[in-house]
This record gives C-alpha cells, structure tokens and sequence, in this order.
C-alpha cells in the first residue's frame, strides 16, 4: 500500500515542475504579441523589446540554479533572501535602460533640451501632429520656436528615431512606433490608431506582379484602412458614412 503512495510523492515535484515551465512558457507567448506596445512605450525597437525580454526571462532561470542549492544547503529563508535581494538588484538595474538621450547619441545626435523634449512629446502622443507637439515642448520648455520644433521632428524623422505619416486630407503626424505597421483613420473625427502588419514581417504584403516591380526589392508596405470609429456611431461629429461592404484599405 506505501508503494502508490511513494509514487505519487516523487511524481508530485516533477508534476509542479511541469506546470512551472507551462506557465512561463505561456507567460513568454504572452510577452511575445506585446512586443511591439513596449516598444512604442520605452521608444526602442521591437528587436530591443525583444532582447531586453530575453535577458530577463535567461536571468530569471539562472536565478533558479543558484537559489535552489542555496535553499537545500543553507535552508528556505536563506534562498528566499537570496531571491528578494536578486530581484532588488535586478529591478534598480532597470534605471540604466536606455533612455532619450542614449537614443540621441545612437544616431549621432547631440543630445540637447529641444530634442529631448520633442521626443518625449512624440513618445507620449502617438500621432500627434506637429501643432500639439509644440504646445507639449513649449510647456517644459517656453523659449523654443516653432521652427526649432520644425528642425527637431525633420532630425529625428531622418535619423529614423520616430516616424512621419500623413493619411489623406490629414496635416503629418508622427509616432515614436517605427516598425512597418499600419493605421486606421477615422473619417469623422480623424482619429488614428495602430493596427499590426497583416501579415509576418514587414512588407508583411506581397504586392501582385507587375512591370513597374521589375528588379523592384520592396521592404515596406504602408496601409491605411478608412472608417467611423465607434465613439462617432455613437455621438457623430459629422454626418458618417454608411459602414464600408467590403475592405476598405488604402496603400
């Protein structure tokens, strides 16, 4: 009668084991699709996103190793304590992420207070055009011009630390989100939100063949989808209108 239960006491640390290394590995599928938001809040790459993820998740199973030992030799509090004072380390490291001005110096840009202000701007309001922006800089920093805003947005865009998009019959607009994504536009308000590449990587769409492609290599697609957002269907600014049959894409 000992025996079944023998067995199912050295099967229940392998069973929990088992469930630990699902759930990280659920936990990482989930950090996976929201790559691309942590990018856009942090104003790095997805790719960066993607290392910095890693590093963590790698750090996080060595910690095991060691904490493990710790707690059989020198007993549970012991690697308890360990762990806290790990995680601790760990957490302050994070104030030595790159930042604004590590981003400048990046893309050999001097690192200078319009600059700094006018990503922080583009970074905290995705899609802002450039009348917004300045109103945000001139809060931090009252004495810049307009066209020091002007010359800041046309560096950055340049350098490839933000993004310039202007939908049809919109004023440009920018975002600190630069992989190949695309947006969809509201036709009575104007607002604009991010929508994923359709599909895989960027160009993410493969366009039909034609002569105009001819030894062509595209590494981009663009896509604006129109529409009425559902806050207009509720309380219209104009008159929408009616909701589109089919797809309503513009490349």
């Amino acid at each position: 009668m000992t025996a079944p239960f023998a067995a199912a006491g050295a099967a229940a640390p392998i069973g929990a084991l088992f469930l630990a290394t699902f759930a990280s590995s659920v936990t990482l599928r989930m950090t996976d699709t929201l790559l691309p938001e942590i990018a856009r809040d942090f104003a790095v790459t997805p790719g960066t996103a993607s290392l910095a993820v890693t590093v963590y998740a790698v750090s996080y199973g060595l910690v095991q190793f060691v904490a493990g030992p710790l707690a059989d030799r020198f007993g549970k509090l012991t690697g308890i304590a360990f762990c806290c004072v790990a995680a601790t380390l760990t957490a302050a490291l994070c104030a030595l992420a790159t930042d604004f001005s590590s981003l400048l110096r990046d893309v050999k840009l001097r690192v200078t207070r319009p600059r700094l202000a006018v990503l922080e701007a583009v970074c905290v309001s995705p899609h802002a055009d450039t009348e917004t922006i300045f109103a945000a800089v001139r809060t931090t920093l009252p004495e810049v011009s307009r066209q020091a805003v002007y010359d800041v947005l046309n560096a950055l865009t340049a350098t490839g630390l933000i993004r310039r998009i202007q939908p049809a019959g919109s004023v440009a607009r920018y975002e600190s989100r630069i992989d190949n994504h695309h947006h969809v536009v509201c036709r009575s308000c104007g607002s604009i939100s991010d929508i994923d590449c359709a599909v895989g990587a960027a160009p993410c769409l493969t366009p039909a063949e034609s002569a105009a492609l001819e030894g062509f290599e595209v590494d981009e697609a663009e896509v604006i989808y129109w529409g009425v957002c559902p806050d207009c269907w509720v309380h219209p600014v104009t008159a929408p209108s009616p909701p589109p049959t089919g797809r309503n894409a513009r490349a």
